[in-house]
């Protein structure tokens, strides 16, 4: 019988990340453990649902959890990314939650949204990504006609979030 007291690599779950970890690392002969809290992620419309999932939190782990400090903490679906970013980026525009809160969510009215767009959405501070086995030529006419006649404005500009240390 094999050595189950020591791994290489411990892989905490097997969604996205912790899947995709443990494909690419069994080929390389290192001894990985693979834990696993329990089931599946049910298929029901609340997983297309951006405010079930982010917002309302349906799917977030119920049990505590504690950090290398002792902190108590409970995980999420992309809320496991939280509290180091608040202890790594602190001071910066990083250090919160970009997707917001519940009562941020709550709180954030039509005048509010208006006043975003007018500050930052115009042409000429936005990008247009387009990937994938495309005619260029077709594109363009695409882009063209449903963005060409969008006019520039001025825009609000961005501050600094982040020094060099």
């Amino acid at each position: 019988m094999s050595n189950l007291s020591h791994f290489d690599v411990i892989i905490i779950g097997s969604g996205a990340g912790g899947g995709t970890l443990a494909y690419h690392l069994a080929p390389s002969g290192k001894r990985i453990l693979l834990l696993e809290r329990g089931g599946y992620l049910p298929r029901e419309k609340d997983n297309w649902d951006a405010r079930a999932v982010f917002v309302d939190e349906k799917y977030r782990a119920k049990e505590v959890w504690y950090d290398k400090d002792g902190n108590p903490f409970h995980p999420g679906i992309y809320k496991s990314l939280a509290r180091p970013n608040a202890d790594q980026f602190s001071g910066t525009a990083y250090s919160h939650d970009a997707l917001g809160t519940k009562n941020s969510f709550d709180a954030t009215t039509g005048t509010m949204l208006k006043k975003f767009y007018e500050d930052w959405y115009a042409p000429n501070n936005a990008n247009l990504v387009i990937a994938g086995d495309v005619q260029p030529d077709a594109v363009l006419a695409i882009v063209n006609e449903s963005y060409g006649k969008i006019q520039r404005r001025p825009v609000r500009r961005a501050r600094k979030s982040c020094s060099n240390r």
